[in-house]
């Protein structure tokens, strides 16, 4: 729903022609974090009648991987990567990440960063950035990652950051959790319950903060494992499909009760 990027005149213009008709004659509508519910309201949809269901994720969808096999192929080194998994758009900070990158790099000699995504016009521009800063060979960019690279990825990754601009809820986040790999996220992603894991983890959408965040979870003995343990038993509590379902199966029975449909 929000209004972002350059989509935003296609949503706006949607908006005037059916969006806000198809939002007011809805029989129930579906926040994925609290902080969507404002959206709703912007159509005149009071808050009382938002009812907030995160996203969901399938453990099974993500079983362990051949980490190896899968550096080998994607001409990765054995060093401790940090990852980016989405599209290089601006809404979602590829940038972002890239000058907090450079700018602690000293601090991490050790860390790679990967970049996992179709490329949507910024790759150029950050490989620039990467060779200025002389760094060309700790970057690597591996287009679209999708099945078991995916989870390969993840399972391969010290730690994921989602630098994101803007987002309703950060699905990235939940897929590398449930496959034990910590998370940063920053305060745009819509998934500020990672604080009660660690406050560290949630950092605001600036090069500062990303660093920052980075330098906290990276440079600390024992803190990126200790993380790690917390947020796949996290993740697998309050977001698996078993556990999302029966709040979707809850809401349409209110609905057909209301119908006196049996």
């Amino acid at each position: 729903m929000p209004l972002f990027g350059r989509s935003k005149w296609l949503k706006r213009l949607y908006n005037v022609i059916v969006g806000r008709r198809i939002m007011r004659n809805a029989s129930a509508w579906i926040a994925i974090t609290p902080a969507e519910i404002s959206y709703f309201e912007s159509f005149g949809i009071p808050a009382s009648r938002v009812t907030v269901i995160p996203n969901g994720i399938s453990q099974e969808n993500f079983p362990e991987q051949d980490t190896k096999a899968f550096r080998y192929s994607r001409g990765l080194s054995d060093h401790p990567i940090i990852l980016f998994m989405g599209r290089l758009n601006t809404i979602k900070g590829p940038d972002l990440l890239m000058k907090a990158f450079l700018s602690i790099h000293r601090l991490i000699p050790d860390f790679h960063l990967v970049f996992a995504g179709p490329d949507e016009g910024m790759q150029t521009a950050l490989l620039e950035m990467a060779k200025q800063g002389g760094i060309l060979e700790r970057v690597h960019f591996l287009g679209y990652v999708g099945g078991d690279e995916k989870s390969a990825a993840y399972h391969a990754a010290s730690v994921l950051v989602v630098p994101s601009r803007q987002e309703a809820m950060s699905i990235v986040a939940l897929e590398a959790g449930i496959c034990g790999t910590p998370v940063i996220v920053t305060d745009q992603c819509g998934f500020g319950e990672i604080k009660s894991i660690d406050p560290s983890l949630e950092v605001p959408a600036s090069v500062e903060g990303i660093a920052n965040g980075l330098i906290y979870l990276l440079t600390r003995p024992g803190k990126r494992e200790e993380v790690a343990t917390f947020f796949r038993k996290f993740v697998s509590q309050r977001y698996s499909w078993d556990v999302i379902i029966e709040k979707y199966l809850h809401l349409y029975r209110g609905l057909l009760n209301v119908s006196g449909i049996k």
